[in-house]
């Protein structure tokens, strides 16, 4: 299965860039759980990151966006009840 990705990569000069890509299954490190989500949203953290801030990466390329919310949580902004588990 593919999933589209914010993808965070770092050169080996050091600068980091991001990009939204198409990566499949076998582009996922080794023993993470894949989890259906149609909406995921992005916090502070997740900004450091795709600026090559605070240290929060540990490997590249790194996948932003890893919290979803709970199959009942309502997601009050934009009014949306549906998440697939």
């Amino acid at each position: 299965m593919a999933l589209r990705a914010l993808v965070t990569k770092k050169s080996a000069d050091g600068t980091v860039s991001s990009s939204v890509r198409t990566i499949a299954d076998e582009d996922l490190p080794e023993g993470d759980v894949t989890v259906d989500v149609e909406w995921s949203g992005f916090n502070y953290k997740d900004g450091l990151c795709l600026a090559g801030r605070g240290g929060l990466v540990r490997t590249y390329p790194h996948v932003a966006g890893i919290d979803f919310p709970e199959p009942s949580a309502r997601v009050p902004m934009i009014g949306i009840d549906r998440v697939t588990r």
